[in-house]
């Protein structure tokens, strides 16, 4: 889209003012951006202006800038203010470690704090089939030590159209 202002650059900065009661978007290039009325796209952020609203905010908020310096994981040494710049664990004893914190996260974002694991829908069925064969195969070893052959071949036929089912 070209420039709103000089219609010969393409626009990349998009600003939007009320004017008159009403919203006006205005899509400018670079160069036109930079002299755009009493707009001042070059003041930047410091790194220090960044920094001290940073810990304003989280200092109102409930995690509080000691517990995020001082908490540390026993095992790897990890601090809870690295957790939060990776968002990574270093082991698994960090989340005993930062339980406090990770607990809730986790349960907002899981639904759980607990690993429930999943089963396919007819698992249940899978189950009972797997515990039929495993009978099976045991009456099977009687009948063959009973040299009963007839009713072995009749179990072992059975067991091969549950083990045909699984598949």
């Amino acid at each position: 889209m070209l420039c709103s202002k000089c219609q010969l650059r393409i626009g990349k900065i998009e600003i939007q003012r009320h004017e008159a009661g009403q919203l006006v978007n205005y899509i400018l290039c670079d160069e036109c951006a930079k002299t755009f009325e009493d707009y001042d796209l070059e003041t930047s952020f410091s790194d220090n202006d960044l920094l001290t609203s940073l810990i304003e905010s989280v200092q109102q908020s409930p995690l509080q800038v000691s517990y995020i310096l001082t908490t540390t994981c026993s095992s790897c040494g990890m601090t809870y203010g690295s957790y939060r710049k990776t968002g990574r664990v270093g082991c698994s004893k960090c989340y005993e470690s930062f339980k406090e914190k990770l607990i809730p996260l986790i349960q907002e974002l899981h639904g759980a704090a607990v690993h429930v694991g999943k089963a396919p829908r007819n698992y249940s069925d899978y189950q009972e089939i797997k515990r039929k064969i495993l009978a099976l195969k045991s009456e099977l070893k009687v009948a063959i030590s009973k040299e009963d052959f007839e009713k072995a071949a009749a179990i072992r036929d059975d067991v091969e159209a549950l083990e045909a089912q699984m598949r």
